[in-house]
């Protein structure tokens, strides 16, 4: 099978799922809550807030489609039939890196309507630059976590225990940073290199789209080196 035929057929697969859609319905839906209630009841709110609300649920959806894209053929163990060859392999995991950035864009395009209708609705307008950080954030976002979920793969199979895993790197794993960097008299330098550090500042930041330009600048750059790691590396790994 081609690239080509694999990115098709899995694509085809991801957006036949009705739970991608409900899961992106759901999320929009939750999210308009800010502008009913800004229509309605006059309520204090910006795109800010709007933003924050939808990703409570866009990004956790996001996630979930994330480890389910990766888990589902160690699941039924219908990996064996694309790990035939280094190249397959390789391709495989291109596959996955293009289809969940797929999923980004595309909850990111959630977002984005939301922005047009509240500001369809109540006047608050957002420009270009606005949709282009959002969307590049969450194709950010989406990378990230696959690209880390993967790595773990390569080291651990257990699908239930991968799941569990998932969800703590996501869920817990940054409030963790969060407290270590509410300690009393935390020397300024450690408090700015937890904020740099990808597991801490892209589920904290892309939610708000308030990534600095430095950590996105290294969390790109850990995504790269945990990519080039995972080509060197899954080749050479025995399911």
């Amino acid at each position: 099978m081609t690239f080509s035929s694999l990115l098709s057929l899995e694509l085809g697969k991801t957006f036949k799922s009705i739970f991608t859609y409900l899961s992106l319905i759901v999320a929009m839906i939750f999210g308009s809550g800010i502008i009913v209630s800004i229509t309605l009841y006059s309520g204090p709110f910006d795109n800010g807030n709007l933003i924050g609300v939808y990703a409570t649920l866009s990004l956790l959806f996001l996630v979930v489609i994330s480890m389910k894209n990766i888990l589902v053929d160690l699941h039924y163990k219908t990996h064996y039939f694309y790990f035939t060859s280094a190249r397959r392999r390789i391709d495989y995991f291109l596959a996955r890196l293009i289809i969940n950035g797929t999923m980004g864009i595309l909850f990111a395009l959630g977002g984005v309507g939301l922005l047009a209708i509240n500001w369809s609705l109540n006047g608050l307008a957002f420009g270009a630059v606005d949709a282009a950080l959002l969307i590049g954030e969450y194709l950010l976002f989406a990378v990230f976590f696959t690209s880390v979920f993967f790595l773990i793969t390569l080291f651990y199979q257990n699908v239930m225990n991968l799941a569990i895993v998932f969800l703590v790197l996501y869920l817990i794993v940054p409030s963790m940073f969060g407290a270590m960097m509410q300690i009393p008299n935390l020397p300024g330098w450690v408090y700015k290199t937890l904020e740099l550090i990808p597991f801490y500042s892209v589920p904290m930041y892309v939610p708000t789209v308030d990534m600095s330009l430095m950590q996105g600048l290294i969390s790109v750059g850990f995504v790269l080196a945990v990519c080039l790691f995972i080509v060197f590396k899954f080749p050479k790994v025995d399911y």
